[in-house]
């Protein structure tokens, strides 16, 4: 369901639509149904931290596992710091191409919803935790760095 459409023209799109769906944890549930995406019911969703540009909310259902992510207008820094919402679209089309070129390696790409900066993939296996969060506290790992320089 990755949408074609130029970056440049779902902005557009958006800009003129009136009451941009936001995603929360009570609403992403419908949201993702409404679009075929999983079945109508309430899942289990939890809201991951750290998202600076973006909502980003774990959902399970029936042994699914997606991470929707909703680009935000403003990031979540002490300035006023507003942000073109049209990212997330690279983010998607980034995903898409490392895929191809990584097979198994990043996330897969499940749906685009351009109007509304929705990006959804699969989630990562439980038990995983980011790379990120064990650099930050200082536990390195040589096998897991050789094995992300092997795959670039």
């Amino acid at each position: 369901m990755i949408s074609k459409q130029p970056a440049a023209t779902a902005a557009e799109s958006a800009a003129a639509r009136p009451g941009l769906y936001v995603l929360d944890p009570a609403t992403v549930g419908a949201y993702l149904a409404s679009h075929g995406l999983l079945a109508a019911g309430q899942p289990d969703v939890t809201a991951l931290a750290g998202g600076v540009s973006n909502d980003v909310l774990l959902v399970h259902q029936d042994g699914r596992r997606l991470v929707v992510k909703q680009a935000l207008a403003r990031l979540r820094v002490a300035a006023d710091w507003p942000a073109n919402r049209v990212r997330i679209l690279t983010e998607a089309r980034a995903l898409e191409c490392a895929g191809q070129l990584t097979p198994g390696a990043v996330p897969g790409v499940i749906a685009v919803v351009p109007e509304d900066f929705v990006l959804v993939m699969d989630a990562a296996p439980d038990g995983l935790r980011p790379w990120k969060q064990d650099l930050l506290a200082e536990r390195i790992s040589l096998r897991t760095a050789a094995r992300l320089g092997a795959t670039c």
